[in-house]
């Protein structure tokens, strides 16, 4: 199975997050941008080719099975190398993802904390990206998660999640919605929760979402049922979890 991702201009943690799995379950797999969909397919052949817009080319390939829907996004749970634990990832609270507003109330609250974002906007605590954060996630009380990936990301890393949106899943019950400020000052006075909390955030993670879900979730909606049949508890050694 050859499969095919046509870098996207948005939701690429989306496409990233599927090719990982895809390598991991032994599909020849590649990611290609700044070429057409024309010349690429020449190239690799591929039997799935994931991408924004197909158009013409559905026509021109019928032998091809093009994706075009995005799946919903998950835990990529390749990211999360072990990295030794260090006093400078410390923290009272982490916050990952793009800006909202209750970062201003985080700023003024004398908090020790720490910002992780790709995009660069302006924080007097901004650390860096969103890569290699699992330190942090296992030397902080509690993660205030602005994007569904990283409350995801967060949950899996057995970590407080408080957030301002709902997946509309399994995964809301373990986290602490919050509209504005205000509520965000009354979450992070909230217990963590215990041991038994946090576990079942997990398990519910590795059992319900992670790209080998997404990935075989969409297999079985192709037809392509032997390839669905993919192992979502399977943990490389680096993950250690």
């Amino acid at each position: 199975m050859r499969i095919l991702l046509f870098e996207p201009t948005k939701n690429k943690s989306i496409y990233y997050g599927l090719a990982k799995t895809f390598r991991f379950c032994g599909f020849e797999t590649a990611m290609v941008t700044n070429k057409s969909i024309f010349e690429i397919v020449q190239e690799f052949n591929p039997d799935i080719l994931f991408c924004e817009e197909a158009g013409r080319a559905k026509e021109r390939y019928p032998h091809i099975m093009f994706i075009e829907e995005l799946v919903e996004e998950a835990a990529d749970i390749f990211s999360f190398p072990d990295i030794p634990l260090k006093p400078y990832h410390k923290s009272d609270v982490m916050y990952v993802g793009d800006y909202h507003p209750i970062l201003n109330k985080l700023i003024s609250s004398n908090t020790n904390f720490k910002v992780f974002s790709n995009n660069k906007f302006l924080s007097v605590n901004h650390i860096g990206p969103t890569e290699n954060l699992k330190p942090y996630y296992l030397s902080t009380q509690v993660c205030i998660a602005t994007e569904p990936k990283h409350v995801y990301n967060c949950i899996f890393n057995k970590t407080k999640c408080i957030t301002n949106i709902k997946l509309g899943n399994s995964i809301d019950k373990y986290t602490f919605f919050v509209n504005n400020e205000d509520e965000l000052v009354d979450a992070l006075k909230l217990n963590p929760g215990d041991d038994v909390f946090i576990k079942q955030g997990y398990e519910d993670v590795i059992s319900n979402h992670t790209y080998f879900h997404r990935s075989s979730s969409l297999f079985t909606k192709l037809g392509l049922i032997q390839e669905s049949q993919l192992n979502p508890l399977v943990k490389p050694n680096h993950l250690g979890t």
